[in-house]
């Protein structure tokens, strides 16, 4: 087989191309193999028999995503073995983990990239991707040219559904990062059952040399029992490997800060500021000096990376009128108890919330997260975040039904954009409006189409208005 391609979209197939049948929720690879036939294509990998004229080539094979991945990897030269690799999974902080990992390593010296929800970027490069971890060919792509531009690490954030799908098969981890666990990504789009869900995150553990475990969250026993690693601690405790100890909190001007001494297994201490607010900052940064200062990153590194690093769409703050606002990605019920958290530490007056929930998702994800902003907020404005092909009214009475009992006042305004300036527009001096479940995106889904959409943009349009008043 003289494969130059290959391949898993038949409107990219071409002569030369390998093309994978892929089974997915929405579609199936093989239903389109005959598109790739007439495209050029002439070289198949199917679960089953496929109908193509003699001329095609059919191997067959029991997992077609599992085979992808290897082959993938094959295809590339294995770029993964001429870099060092950490990957991260966890429910929440895999971003803001792998930026600071990125920062503190660029800091030593160390050419880093990174893969996951903000897509891929490296030497200054950035290319968006579909998903956090993205399809075995376009990640095997990405590391090969890292590789080619002379970078030496890379941060990969590993989600749940691309272990399901075997897309990092092939890879061998220097190092897994486990970060934290909670209820999520439970439905017919995704996982089947809790269960499924966490032993899907916990494979990773069984592709990496070494582990790194998050000791003071509720699942670290089930996350290290099930490792086939060498396991290392992290957290508060005492007896954990690499420790946080003497946690602050402050502001300063117009940022927000979280800070704490970093002590390793030999007992030296550094002192760690990161510009992520709360708890979420503590163990972001925790983890990643974790990590680097077992592959070598010295004091100054750690301390330096550590405060530099930040990542789009996560707690990133500012002011408008006598406010502040933050953009963050929380769109669950644990990432919004984060972030409430985040800001309780900062002396903020009122909490006025602008969410919403995603379509097509778990809809038990909507009724707990309209509970847990109703019981933490000043303020609900519910509004739409990505409704996707789903009625948006529908989405909004899951999250209603959710804030019953909670006595937080609310209102319902479905335009996202009117949402946000009513929001600012209530808001008082000292209040933070927390614009939630959009993050770094950049766009609204709806109805099947991707329309532009910048949360940023509102917030300065909203300020330019006040200087014309």
């Amino acid at each position: 087989m003289n494969c130059r391609d290959i391949c898993i979209d038949s409107r990219k197939a071409r002569e030369g191309s390998l093309f994978f049948c892929i089974r997915g929720v929405r579609d199936d690879g093989h239903v389109h193999a005959r598109e790739a036939y007439e495209a050029g294509c002439r070289d198949f990998c199917a679960e089953h028999d496929i109908a193509l004229p003699g001329d095609a080539r059919v191997t067959l094979c029991p997992d077609t995503r599992a085979a992808l991945a290897e082959k993938a990897a094959e295809f590339f030269g294995y770029p993964a073995k001429s870099l060092i690799t950490v990957g991260i999974t966890g429910t929440k902080g895999k971003t803001g983990t792998a930026a600071c990992i990125s920062a503190i390593l660029e800091h030593s010296g160390v050419k880093c990239g990174t893969i996951g929800t903000l897509g891929i970027r490296f030497c200054g490069n950035r290319y968006q991707t579909e998903n956090t971890t993205p399809d075995a060919v376009t990640l095997n792509r990405a590391l090969s040219l890292m590789v080619k531009s002379g970078v030496k690490a890379v941060a990969v954030e590993v989600s749940s559904q691309s272990l399901k799908e075997e897309r990092v098969n092939g890879i061998e981890f220097d190092a897994g990062v486990f970060t934290n666990f909670s209820p999520d990504h439970v439905s017919a789009f995704e996982h089947a059952d809790i269960d499924e869900y966490k032993s899907c995150k916990a494979k990773l553990f069984s592709r990496c040399r070494v582990g790194f475990f998050n000791a003071d969250d509720a699942e670290y026993g089930y996350f290290v029992n099930n490792a086939r690693c060498t396991a290392l601690s992290y957290g508060t405790k005492e007896n954990c490997a690499y420790r946080a100890c003497g946690v602050d909190f402050y502001r300063n001007g117009e940022s927000l800060y979280s800070g704490f001494d970093f002590v390793s297994p030999g007992g030296d201490a550094t002192h760690i500021v990161t510009p992520v607010p709360g708890y979420a900052g503590i163990y972001n940064a925790l983890c990643a000096c974790s990590v680097c200062s077992f592959l070598g990153a010295g004091p100054v590194a750690l301390a330096q990376g550590a405060y530099e690093a930040r990542a789009e769409g996560r707690f990133e703050l500012y002011r408008a009128g006598p406010a502040y606002v933050m953009i963050d990605y929380a769109h669950n019920e644990i990432s919004v108890r984060n972030l409430f958290d985040a800001v309780s530490h900062y002396g903020f007056a009122r909490k006025i919330a602008v969410f919403g929930c995603g379509g097509e998702r778990s809809r038990a994800r909507r009724i707990s997260m309209g509970k847990t902003v109703a019981e933490n907020a000043d303020l609900c404005v519910i509004t739409e975040d990505n409704p996707r092909g789903e009625c948006l009214e529908d989405i909004n009475s899951d999250i209603i039904s959710g804030m019953k009992n909670a006595g937080c006042e609310s209102i319902c305004i479905n335009d996202r954009r009117e949402a946000i300036l009513y929001a600012l527009g209530e808001a008082r001096e000292n209040d933070i409006v927390l614009l939630m479940g959009k993050g770094h995106e950049r766009y609204m889904e709806k109805n099947g189409r991707k329309l532009p959409f910048c949360e940023a943009d509102i917030i300065n349009e909203f300020k330019e208005s006040l200087r014309d008043s």
